[in-house]
């Protein structure tokens, strides 16, 4: 992966497996020196502005569940540690699928340890 193309998607094939990433991918917020947060983007009806409520990651498994995910249009996991790692995961529940964009080159290398064929696609 260079420089220029940082982002992957994703596409799951059953809601299950969709769920199973995103808790995966909270997960990161965790861990001892996470940064950033974890949102949840509503769509109000008519034409107002999306909605995003920040979701505490402690409370992340009991907030999102199969029920409960569909009131989401998007959920952004914006995480990093202080050594420089910085990527953004954004989850589309009603497509089941995924968006990941690295920010940083060792995060680069931390997701293709983790995903080599995911690293394959997107370079």
């Amino acid at each position: 992966m260079d420089a220029l193309n940082r982002t992957h998607t994703q596409d799951y094939p059953s809601r299950e497996s969709f769920l199973e990433a995103l808790h995966a991918a909270a997960s990161y917020m965790l861990e001892d020196q996470a940064t950033g947060g974890i949102y949840g983007v509503t769509a109000p009806a008519g034409f107002k502005a999306p909605q995003i409520a920040e979701i505490p990651p402690e409370q992340f498994s009991a907030v999102i569940t199969d029920e409960s995910i569909d009131q989401y249009m998007m959920v952004v996991i914006d995480t990093g540690n202080p050594m420089g790692d910085a990527w953004k995961r954004v989850f589309y529940p009603t497509a089941n699928a995924s968006c990941l964009v690295v920010e940083s080159d060792s995060a680069s290398l931390m997701v293709a340890q983790e995903s080599p064929a995911a690293m394959a696609q997107a370079s």
